[in-house]
């Protein structure tokens, strides 16, 4: 689904009103108020914003924060301005991988070997090992993506972004980048 309304919902002061004063402040909690109230799904949402409903999901309950791209598009869904939806410096995001994807990364790894001088079963564990950790370091960049943002009005030296890691995410794809030098060893 391109970015196109989902729906056409009329937006009044009351309604924003409403907004402001009867839901928690929290991100996760508006944006899973603002979708039962506008009677999207998750999965709609998700392909509005051109992510997994599994990413989706983790917004609504607060294990992942959309960037600031993505919250733009929330507020355009929901007709509101960036500051219904509570974005404000910093923007702090909580990075938190898949576990399946974490599981699998670490099978990979934990199965890789490398034999010297047979280049393509080499290759075959090299892609292997590349497919399993693309998951992980696309949540990352998304995550860690900070697109052009008026940052006037400042004070200098203010943080503008927190990013929590997934420390048993970053280990994985730290291994991950050992393991696979093993390849480029036994050419």
């Amino acid at each position: 689904m391109s970015n196109n309304y989902i729906g056409e919902v009329a937006c009044s002061e009351d309604f924003v009103d409403k907004i402001m004063t009867d839901r928690s402040t929290e991100l996760h909690n508006r944006i899973r108020w603002l979708r039962k109230e506008f009677h999207y799904t998750q999965q709609q949402v998700a392909d509005y914003l051109d992510v997994n409903v599994s990413t989706y999901a983790h917004y609504e309950k607060g294990d992942r924060t959309p960037d600031v791209k993505k919250l733009a598009l929330l507020a355009e869904l929901y007709h509101l301005g960036d500051e219904m939806l509570g974005a404000k410096f910093p923007i702090e995001t909580v990075l938190m991988y898949d576990s399946d994807d974490k599981a699998r990364l670490r099978m990979v790894i934990d199965n890789c070997e490398w034999r010297k001088g047979d280049y393509q079963f080499n290759r075959r564990q090299y892609d292997r090992l590349k497919d399993a950790v693309e998951p992980l370091l696309k949540t990352r960049d998304e995550a860690l993506h900070f697109p052009n943002v008026n940052t006037n009005g400042l004070i200098s030296g203010q943080t503008v972004m927190s990013v929590k890691m997934d420390t048993e995410g970053e280990r994985l794809i730290d291994e991950y980048l050992r393991v696979s030098h093993g390849f480029f060893d036994m050419m």
